[in-house]
C-alpha cells in the first residue's frame, strides 16, 4: 500500500494537516472494516464453540478457557513485534503475512485431535491477528485526521468485542451462565447476537459524540461505566437480566473499540501511533492470558460463574475508575511531543 507520493503507509504521511482526509483513504476505510469484522468473529465465536470444546477433548473448564486465552493473548504479546514490522516493512507486508497466518491456523484446526494442538492453532492465530490489527489501526490513522473520530467509529463497527480481561472472560462465559440458567443452547447464544447488535449502535454514534466541548476521554469513561454496569447486570437470574447485561455491555464496548485509538492517537501523536499500539496491547495480553483460565479455575472451585462475574464487575469498576482520573494524569503528564513539533497532551 502507497499513497500518492509512492511511500509506504507505514512511514509517517507528514503532519496532520497535511493527511488527505479521503480519497484512496476510503478504500482504507472499507478494507479495515472487514479486518475488524473477521478478527472479531475468531473471538465472539469462543463463547458458542466452548461447551462443544470441553465435550470434544473431554478438557476442564480452566483448559477450555484457555484456548481463547492463547489465542487473544498472544494477538496482544505480538503486538510490539507487529509495531516493528508495519513501521519497517509497511502495512500492506504485515496485513498479508497476518492473513496468511490466520488462514493457515483455521484450515489446520480441522484436524486437530486434542486440546494442546487447538493451543498451538490459537497462538498462531493470535499472531495473524496481531499482525492484521496494528496495520489496520495504523492505515487508517494515516489517511484521516479531521475525520479520524468518526472514521474510527465507522471501522471499529466491524468488531464485536474489546479484548481486554473483562471482555473476553466475559464473551467466553456469558453463553455458560445462560446455560446454568436453563436457557437452550441455541437461545443463550442469541446473547452474542444481542451484545454484537448494540455494538453496533455504540461503535457507529461514539464518533460523533467527541466535539470540542466533549473529548474522548469522557467518551471513554462513559462507555466504561455502561460496561460495568452491564456485568452487574448479569447477577439478574431470568431471561431480562442476561439481555440488559448484554445490551449494555454491547454498548459500552462498542465505544470504548472506537474510541479506544482515537485518545491514544491524542496523546502519543501520529509518528508514535504504531509503537504505543504494540506497548498497549502488551499490557492487554496479560489480562487475556490469564481471565479466561483463571476464570474457569474458579468456576470449578466453586461451581458457579456468579462470583466470577462480580468479580469481573469489581475489576471494571477500578478500570472505571482510572478513567475518570485522567485528569490528574493530565498534570503528572502533559503528552509527547510529535516529530513536527506539536505535543498532544491529554486534554480534559
Amino acid at each position: 500500500m502507497s499513497n500518492s507520493r509512492g511511500r509506504r503507509t507505514s512511514k509517517p504521511v507528514g503532519k496532520d494537516s497535511d493527511l488527505p482526509d479521503g480519497g484512496w483513504g476510503y478504500v482504507i476505510v472499507v478494507a479495515v472494516f472487514i479486518v475488524y469484522f473477521l478478527q472479531a468473529a475468531l473471538t465472539r465465536c469462543a463463547g458458542v464453540l466452548y461447551t462443544s470444546w470441553q465435550i470434544d477433548f473431554n478438557s476442564s473448564a480452566a483448559e477450555t478457557g484457555a484456548i481463547v486465552s492463547i489465542m487473544s493473548s498472544s494477538s496482544f504479546f505480538a503486538a510490539v513485534m507487529a509495531s516493528v514490522v508495519v513501521n519497517r516493512l509497511g502495512c500492506r507486508f504485515a496485513w498479508m503475512c497476518g492473513g496468511f497466518l490466520m488462514f493457515a491456523a483455521l484450515v489446520l484446526s480441522f484436524w486437530a485431535t486434542d486440546i494442546f494442538q487447538m493451543y498451538l492453532i490459537g497462538a498462531v492465530t493470535g499472531l495473524g491477528i496481531a499482525l492484521c490489527f496494528t496495520a489496520a489501526g495504523v492505515a487508517s490513522a494515516q489517511y484521516f485526521n479531521k475525520y479520524f473520530a468518526i472514521v474510527s467509529g465507522f471501522t471499529s463497527s466491524g468488531i464485536g468485542l474489546e479484548l481486554s480481561i473483562v471482555y473476553i472472560v466475559y464473551v467466553v462465559y456469558i453463553v455458560p451462565m445462560a446455560l446454568d440458567y436453563g436457557f437452550e443452547p441455541l437461545d443463550a447464544t442469541y446473547l452474542l447476537s444481542v451484545m454484537g447488535f448494540e455494538s453496533l449502535g455504540g461503535r457507529a454514534i461514539s464518533g460523533f459524540l467527541i466535539r470540542p466541548n466533549v473529548s474522548a476521554e469522557a467518551v471513554f469513561g462513559f462507555s466504561q461505566l455502561l460496561c460495568t454496569i452491564g456485568v452487574l447486570c448479569m447477577q439478574a437470574e431470568g431471561g431480562g437480566g442476561l439481555v440488559t447485561s448484554a445490551c449494555f455491555m454491547g454498548i459500552g464496548t462498542g465505544m470504548c473499540s472506537a474510541v479506544s485509538y482515537v485518545l491514544l492517537r491524542k496523546i502519543v501523536g501520529l509518528h508514535n501511533f504504531a509503537s504505543a499500539i504494540g506497548i498497549s496491547d502488551l499490557f492487554g495480553g496479560i489480562g487475556d492470558l490469564a481471565g479466561p483460565i483463571f476464570a474457569g479455575w474458579m468456576y470449578e472451585e466453586l461451581g458457579s460463574l456468579v462470583v466470577v462475574f462480580y468479580v469481573l464487575a469489581g475489576l471494571q469498576f477500578i478500570a472505571t475508575l482510572q478513567i475518570f482520573l485522567m485528569p490528574l494524569l493530565k498534570k503528572l503528564e502533559p503528552g509527547i511531543e510529535d516529530d513536527d513539533g506539536q505535543t498532544h497532551p491529554v486534554q480534559e
